[in-house]
């Protein structure tokens, strides 16, 4: 068996088929790659298809590398250093490295030479800072020993001062520490999928000195960062600051939960989750603006105060602002009971900005640039039925009516079920999907049989656009506004549009004739007239 590498389709996902000839310590070295598997069909081993992989698969097959210099073993490359470090006293001799660890990073000085720029661009996570002049890598155990293999003697390290993160963390590992000041500190590596969470937390902040997250302390708070990391199998490490019980010169109270009662009133009124989440987030906020008044001392000039705030120095959006006044008048009003003294706080105006739509011709490059069946069936199911992804991922077995070709939704935007349409040529690449996938209870179901998550899909749809070239500023969103403009295009009666919709006004529906095509064929601009040279 020679040594080669290529993508291959298996079960409906692109995977890596990595083929070599047997040997022990390049199996184990092969096995450690994450989601790595042995293909019986195949008869070879299956990488992701994800650059990491790629990457980590080249470090131990330099061979691969094609039309590129090879990148040589560790042991196998001579030991003098290459990259250019300003800066006087820091600048290293020819045959020696710098490293200095700041937070989570390694940042790497080093003179040019060409291969030991190729040893390094061939770590994981690194990329070369302009600023710094220097390679920055992230920072963890594996990456440490491979610098010091490669180096040897000719290594010195160095620590930023005053650091109170000096620890190398692995690639799974959490630190959580919970602050005097009434806060957690966070440590972990980075992902986007792990900053974005913790991005949209309650009052995150980034400390660009010692490289860690910090973020308001409440037991709501604390559980939700453990299920988020728990869920992608982290080891947490929770450690509390010493005297944390003694509040210091400053202190600032710890981040307060919103009352009971308004939770158990959104339960009664049966708001949807989503509704529920969006007004207690907001309510959370405004309550720890005035962190250091009780409930009973916020005044109507206190909201009027806190909502100037968000305009002028946070510049939030009139929907936000909108969704704001209401998680406030929803406590005062359905929470108290008090009058609706509230309803005067002033509300901005609505904008009045007109959807982003997809042309046909733009869905099915969308579409064909979508490889997974999974992936294929999902996007091809919002469209077909100009679906909310919520609505997406509800769906159960029984919710596909494929006698009279409809979806059926259920408990929607509003508590209201429709019927919406289901396409021949979808129920045929579900058929397909069902045979491969067999899912039990959704119809999208995640790894363990769970709901699918939103976050996931919005990720499918963003890499088909990119490689579609699509240049609009589409969302799933934009699936179901493209739906209906080109039902109407195609002469489907608007009523009929917002029966499919779910649309409990017709002015909501009519938005969409301001965005069609159909009738402006015909209508020629005044410049057409104009004889141009």
């Amino acid at each position: 068996m020679s040594l080669s590498i290529e993508a291959v389709n298996h079960k409906g996902e692109k995977k890596m088929k990595l083929s070599f000839p047997y040997n022990i310590e390049l199996v184990n070295r092969v096995k450690a790659i994450p989601g790595t598997s042995w293909s019986r069909t195949h008869a070879a081993w299956l990488l992701p298809y994800t650059k990491e992989a790629y990457k980590a698969a080249l470090l131990i097959f330099p061979a691969l590398i094609k039309d590129k210099p090879v990148v040589k073993p560790i042991e196998d490359v001579a030991d003098t250093v290459a990259q250019f470090l300003p800066g006087g006293h820091h600048i290293p001799k020819d045959d020696m490295c710098v490293l200095w660890i700041k937070g989570n990073r390694y940042y790497v000085y080093i003179r040019p030479n060409e291969t030991y720029v190729q040893f390094i661009k061939a770590l994981p996570r690194v990329f070369f800072s302009k600023k710094d002049y220097a390679w920055i890598i992230q920072r963890d155990e594996k990456t440490l020993s491979l610098l010091k293999s490669f180096f040897q003697e000719k290594i010195i390290t160095r620590r930023t001062p005053k650091s109170s993160v000096n620890r190398v963390i692995a690639e799974d590992t959490l630190l959580i520490e919970q602050k005097v000041t009434g806060e957690l500190t966070l440590l972990f590596n980075f992902h986007k999928t792990h900053v974005d969470f913790v991005q949209r937390l309650p009052y995150p902040r980034w400390n660009s000195v010692e490289c860690y997250w910090t973020v308001p302390y409440s037991e709501s708070i604390l559980a939700d960062i453990k299920k988020h990391f728990e869920t992608y199998h982290f080891k947490i490490e929770y450690t509390v600051e010493k005297d944390v019980h003694k509040k210091p010169v400053g202190f600032q109270p710890k981040f307060r939960e919103c009352p009971v009662e308004y939770q158990e009133k959104l339960i009664i009124k049966r708001y949807s989750q989503s509704t529920a989440k969006t007004y207690l987030g907001c309510f959370k906020e405004f309550i720890n603006y005035y962190a250091d008044l009780g409930l009973n001392e916020i005044t109507e000039g206190h909201i009027k105060q806190y909502l100037l705030y968000l305009v002028e120095e946070r510049g939030i959006s009139t929907s936000y602002q909108n969704q704001m006044i209401n998680a406030i008048k929803f406590y005062y009003e359905q929470v108290l009971g008090e009058e609706r003294k509230f309803y005067y706080i002033d509300r901005p105006f609505k904008e009045q900005k007109l959807p982003v739509v997809l042309s046909i011709e733009e869905v099915q490059k969308i579409i064909s640039h979508i490889d997974n069946l999974k992936h294929k069936c999902m996007i091809l199911t919002m469209y077909s039925g100009g679906l909310r992804i919520s609505e997406l991922l509800h769906l159960k077995l029984a919710d596909i009516d494929s006698n009279r070709m409809l979806i059926h939704i259920k408990n929607a935007k509003g508590q209201k079920d429709r019927m919406t349409l289901l396409s021949e040529k979808l129920l045929v690449y579900l058929r397909e999907y069902f045979k491969v996938y067999r899912p039990k209870d959704y119809l999208f179901e995640g790894q363990q049989g769970e709901e699918y998550a939103a976050r996931s899909v919005q990720k499918i749809f963003n890499r088909a656009c990119i490689k579609a070239g699509i240049k609009k500023k589409a969302t799933l969103h934009t699936l179901r506004h493209s739906f209906a403009t080109h039902l109407l295009e195609a002469g489907t009666d608007l009523r009929y549009i917002q029966s499919l919709l779910g649309h409990a006004s017709s002015k909501t529906t009519e938005i969409y004739t301001h965005i069609t095509r159909k009738g402006m064929e015909n209508i020629k601009s005044p410049l057409d007239h104009l004889n141009l040279e």
